[in-house]
């Protein structure tokens, strides 16, 4: 049997006008909430469209798998997605009483885990350190050397006799 989500999309698009009003009062951590939930509320329609009722587990389970990895992901950048973590300990919660909002909560919480995804990364320049004790020694040496080379230097003739 093949699973066609009914769902009134009005919700959806209801979601997606309250994150532009929010963008254009300023409010843009509400903006993008509202946004991001919006966008997984309509990507979980697009992957179970035509997907069997037998082959929802195994999409659930690929979902939370994909949540947890970018979760750590997360962590290991200093950051902690706590909606993200939320929803994906809600999902597992739900995965075995009712598949269909354990689904939904882990598209909510893929979506919450990759928000870095919507801000532009500042990247840092190249910086090349370097230890200016040595680099001053040899340039030091290096003007000596020539300051030397420049010194006329008298030569002593041993006289041979003079002819």
């Amino acid at each position: 049997m093949l699973f066609y989500p009914v769902l009134d999309l009005s919700e959806t698009r209801k979601g997606i006008d309250y994150a532009y009003e929010d963008r254009e009062g300023g409010n843009y951590e509400l903006c993008l909430f509202k946004a991001t939930k919006a966008k997984a509320e309509s990507d979980l329609i697009l992957s179970v469209s035509g997907i069997g009722t037998e082959k929802l587990a195994n999409l659930l389970d690929r979902k939370l798998e994909i949540a947890k990895r970018n979760i750590a992901k997360q962590i290991e950048k200093g950051n902690f997605p706590i909606l993200a973590y939320s929803y994906y300990e809600y999902a597992s919660e739900l995965k075995e009483e009712d598949a269909y909002s354990a689904l939904l909560y882990a598209e909510y919480a893929l979506e919450l885990s990759n928000l870095d995804m919507y801000f532009k990364q500042v990247k840092k320049p190249f910086a090349f350190k370097i230890d200016m004790g040595p680099v001053l020694y040899i340039l030091i040496g290096m003007i000596m050397g020539y300051l030397f080379s420049k010194i006329p230097m008298k030569r002593k003739r041993k006289g041979r006799g003079k002819r």
